[in-house]
């Protein structure tokens, strides 16, 4: 087995949960990916039938809005798991997309190949549910952020959480995350002394 192999299967082990046979089911339904630095693995007004197992590399979720400007909705580190999960679950395009702030490995899985999986074995069933889940706890914070904490606030728990990857996200892609112009940044930037 190769590396990203050999580390899907560690990131699926840490689940606890999951039997041998779960781990080698999800590797057989696995396809290795490389995606370049600004590459979409989804895309949004497109339909998204996979799941990602994401190896190496810096993700942002995001999406375009009416007038055509970006806002960055979520940043995922590897090891992760992403998709956009109303997508999978409705079937309709995807409202976001996702993509790449630096080169990445990943494995596609297949959503459908998924579902059947998950009807054979509960224990991967329960690990999808943790998973989602976690998005649904991190997307309240998030939320409840945007609407009681200041701009600098968010920017410091932006700092805090992304700390190893900062100098790797350009500062208006951490603006339009922290909901503000890159101006405002700046501004907050030099009152904190360019933290």
């Amino acid at each position: 087995m190769n590396q990203i192999r050999d580390n899907f299967s560690d990131y699926l082990s840490r689940a606890g949960e999951l039997t041998t046979d779960d781990v080698s089911n999800m590797q057989a339904i696995a396809e290795e990916q490389r995606f370049a630095t600004e590459e979409k693995l989804v895309e949004q007004g497109k339909k998204c039938d996979a799941i990602f197992f994401v190896e190496t590399g810096i993700l942002r979720y995001y999406l375009i809005t009416a007038n055509g400007g970006e806002v960055n909705k979520s940043i995922r580190i590897a090891p992760c798991m992403v998709s956009s999960t109303v997508a999978l679950v409705t079937g309709q395009p995807s409202q976001l997309s996702i993509s790449c702030f630096s080169e990445v490995s990943a494995l596609k899985i297949s959503w459908s190949a998924f579902q059947q999986l998950m009807e054979k074995s509960h224990s991967l069933e329960h690990f999808y549910r943790r998973g989602v889940e976690a998005l649904f706890v991190e997307r309240e914070q998030r939320e409840l952020s945007l609407l009681m904490d200041t701009a600098q606030q968010r920017y410091l728990h932006f700092v805090e959480r992304y700390a190893a990857v900062l100098d790797q996200i350009p500062l208006y892609q951490v603006a339009s995350y922290v909901g503000i112009t890159a101006v405002a940044l700046s501004r907050i930037r030099k009152r904190l002394g360019a933290q």
